[in-house]
C-alpha cells in the first residue's frame, strides 16, 4: 500500500540537502512539479520503481532504494523480521536485567533493536550516560552485538525483498493492467501550455498496444474540436513518447518554444515544411511551419483508440 505521508518525508529530507527544488529535479531527471506534488500530498499513486531509482541513486545518502519501494507499496516488510529483531533483544534481556537498568532505557534500547536504526540513539545515549562506568561499557557491549545481529536480517530480508519485488514486477508486465499517468492537459485546437502536470493514472491493458514498460506512455486530455473525427473534447489520448513521425500520424508537437504544445496530424510538405492538418467536422485551417523559422518538435504519437475514461 502507498504510504503517501512516509513517501513525501522521504522527499523532503532529499530536497533539504539541496539548495533548491530546482537543483533536486535536475540531479534526478525528475520533473520539478511532479516532485513537489508528491511532497504536498497531492498525488494518491506512487511513481514507477525506474523513477524511485533516479530518486535514491540522487538522495545524497538521505535514503535508498529499498525505503522507497516499502513506502510507495511496491514492497512489504515480512512481519517475520519484527518477530526475529524481538527474539534477538530478548536474547540479551537477562544480561540487560542483571545491570538492574530503568525501564526507560530498557524500552528505548528495544525500539532500536526492532526499528534496527539510530531514531533513538539522543535518548539512549543520555540515559547510558547516567550509569557507572563499568555498567555504560557493558551496555554499550550488548546494544553492538544487538544491532549488529538485527542489522544482518534487515539485509538478508532486503535481498529476499528485492527478489519478490522482480518477480512482482515481471508480474505487473506479463499479467496485469498498466497504470499510465496523465501529465497534463492539451487543446486540440489553437496550443496550449503543456507544462508535465501529472493529474492522475489511467489503467490500460500492455498486451493490447504490445507495452513492454509503462515509462514509455502518457495520457493526454483533449480540449478543443480541431480533432472531433478522431479525438473528441473530453477524451483521454494515449501517447507513445517518441520524436519523429511519418504521413497521417497523429502527434503531440511543440511548436513556437518549450511551452506550447498541440495535436494535429502530421504531413511533410517538403523538407523545410510539414503542416499540421486537423480533422474536425468544423472548418479550421491547418497550421504550416516552415522548419527553418519556427521551432518544432515531436514528442510524441497519439496510439490507438481514445475515449471517455
Amino acid at each position: 500500500m502507498f504510504d503517501k505521508i512516509k513517501f513525501a518525508k522521504i522527499l523532503s529530507n532529499i530536497n533539504n540537502t539541496y539548495n533548491t527544488m530546482t537543483e533536486f529535479a535536475e540531479k534526478t531527471g525528475v520533473n520539478r512539479t511532479y516532485l513537489s506534488q508528491y511532497i504536498n500530498l497531492k498525488l494518491d499513486s506512487p511513481p514507477s520503481p525506474k523513477i524511485l531509482m533516479k530518486i535514491a541513486n540522487s538522495s545524497n545518502k538521505a535514503t535508498n532504494y529499498e525505503e522507497l519501494m516499502l513506502a510507495c507499496g511496491y514492497l512489504e516488510k515480512d512481519m517475520e523480521i519484527d518477530e526475529m529483531s524481538k527474539k534477538i533483544f530478548y536474547n540479551y534481556l537477562p544480561a540487560l536485567k542483571k545491570l538492574e537498568l530503568d525501564d526507560n532505557l530498557l524500552d528505548i534500547m528495544y525500539k532500536i533493536a526492532l526499528e534496527n536504526s539510530s531514531k533513538h540513539k539522543n535518548q539512549f545515549n543520555i540515559l547510558v550516560s547516567k550509569l557507572p562506568e563499568e555498567t555504560k561499557k557493558r551496555v554499550y557491549e550488548i546494544n553492538s552485538k544487538i544491532l549488529s545481529e538485527t542489522n544482518k536480517i534487515m539485509k538478508n530480508a532486503i535481498n529476499s525483498i528485492s527478489i519478490r519485488a522482480k518477480y512482482s514486477i515481471e508480474d505487473n508486465i506479463t499479467n496485469k493492467l498498466f497504470s499510465i499517468p496523465i501529465l497534463g492537459k492539451i487543446t486540440a485546437g489553437q496550443p496550449i501550455l503543456a507544462e508535465e502536470h501529472l493529474e492522475r493514472y489511467l489503467p490500460v491493458d500492455p498486451n493490447i498496444y504490445g507495452m513492454t514498460t509503462p515509462d514509455d506512455y502518457f495520457y493526454l486530455k483533449v480540449s478543443g474540436e480541431s480533432m472531433n473525427l478522431k479525438i473528441h473534447n473530453g477524451d483521454y489520448a494515449l501517447v507513445r513518447k517518441q520524436d519523429y513521425a511519418e504521413n497521417g500520424d497523429i502527434i503531440v508537437a511543440i511548436v513556437n518554444g518549450d511551452d506550447e504544445a498541440t495535436l494535429k496530424k502530421y504531413k511533410k510538405i517538403s523538407d523545410e515544411m510539414i503542416m499540421l492538418e486537423p480533422m474536425s467536422t468544423y472548418s479550421i485551417e491547418p497550421i504550416i511551419i516552415n522548419l527553418k523559422e519556427t521551432k518544432f518538435q515531436i514528442i510524441g504519437k497519439a496510439i490507438g483508440q481514445f475515449g471517455k475514461f
